[in-house]
């Protein structure tokens, strides 16, 4: 009993002495001694109840192990953070308990509805306090311990939260749920009454949406690159324009639908861009069109035993001229240009 007075003060000369004599600070007061003030405690139990964090070191809870639990229990974590954390220095693992330290906490979540509390007995609603209470609560999960209420119990759980601002009650089941903390049908069950859910108002959805959140996005198809433009074909050789350069010449003649046959010259006038286009030079192409022409007019005209063919080569127009050579016919020239008598041709 001695030692559970001078533990409560925090007197550590008389807890080390009391200690050497052979006092057991795990040891309770039996319940039915009527005259004592610690009835049902233990110096260790003392200590925790009064934070008196150095007389409980001194007691060196770590060597009764049996106690640390009873210890959390009555650990008053929202005033005396440093108790807590030393204690779960000696008992990191909460979920090795035979509740998973439900009991454990359970106290910190009576406190957090007592303090809610509107109207307080003593003094007044300190808001600071709630906030340390729901802070030692995600201490205590970081450790392991689940809070798991009887499914009966839902009622007298529910007080916990029916003052507490919507917000805070957020960050509570937030912390329940991303630890795995607590049962998703027993914390939708707490605020699944008219009264919670008109007292969350907008919350109740961001609560929703945190216990069934909704299926992910599926990822958007990667934009497909577009398609480099394709090159432009490489421009036609020297060679090339002046064999179409001769085609076009001969299908000019082969084109005519019908020959004078009182004359014996044919006049065709050729603009730039038709001859350009025919030939399939480019805009850009600076050749000039004319001494292509010029070339395949000389390589014909080596060649026709019939006519004669010449150019009067102007920058964007010119006079081509077809002459029938002396002692011949049309008839000669289509059987030349066609290379057998044409239709056209006949008289």
């Amino acid at each position: 009993m001695a030692l559970c007075y001078f533990a409560k003060k925090g007197n550590l000369r008389c807890v080390s002495l009391l200690l050497w004599a052979g006092a057991r600070p795990d040891v309770k007061i039996p319940e039915d001694d009527s005259k004592a003030d610690f009835s049902d405690s233990c110096a260790l139990e003392e200590a925790v109840r009064a934070e008196q964090l150095d007389a409980l070191k001194k007691m060196q809870p770590e060597k009764y192990p049996e106690r640390l639990p009873e210890l959390l229990e009555w650990c008053s974590s929202d005033s005396a953070p440093k108790m807590l954390q030393y204690l779960l220095t000696l008992l990191p693992d909460l979920s090795v308990l035979p509740d998973s330290g439900s009991s454990i906490l359970d106290r910190p979540f009576w406190r957090l509805g007592w303090a809610a509390e509107p109207k307080q007995h003593f003094g007044t609603r300190d808001t600071r306090k709630i906030d340390a209470i729901i802070d030692s609560i995600e201490l205590l999960v970081k450790h392991g311990a689940k809070w798991k209420p009887e499914a009966d119990s839902v009622s007298s759980a529910r007080r916990y939260f029916r003052h507490l601002e919507p917000a805070r009650i957020l960050r509570v089941f937030t912390i329940l749920k991303e630890h795995q903390a607590a049962e998703i049908a027993f914390l939708e069950n707490l605020v699944a009454t008219p009264t919670m859910r008109a007292h969350l108002a907008d919350a109740s959805k961001k609560i929703t949406h945190l216990f069934h959140p909704p299926p992910p996005k599926p990822p958007e198809p990667a934009a497909s690159k577009p398609e480099p433009p394709a090159e432009p074909p490489p421009p036609p050789s020297i060679a090339e324009l002046r064999n179409r350069a001769e085609s076009f010449i001969l299908d000019l003649i082969r084109e005519t639908p019908a020959f004078d046959f009182w004359k014996t010259e044919l006049f065709e006038w050729l603009e730039n861009k038709p001859v350009r286009s025919a030939l399939g030079m480019a805009k850009a192409d600076e050749r000039s069109w004319n001494e292509i022409l010029e070339f395949a007019i000389e390589k014909i005209n080596k060649r026709s035993r019939s006519f004669k063919i010449s150019l009067d080569a102007q920058r964007y127009r010119s006079y081509l001229t077809v002459t029938l050579l002396k002692g011949k016919e049309w008839e000669d020239l289509c059987k030349e240009v066609w290379g057998s008598l044409h239709p056209s041709c006949s008289r």
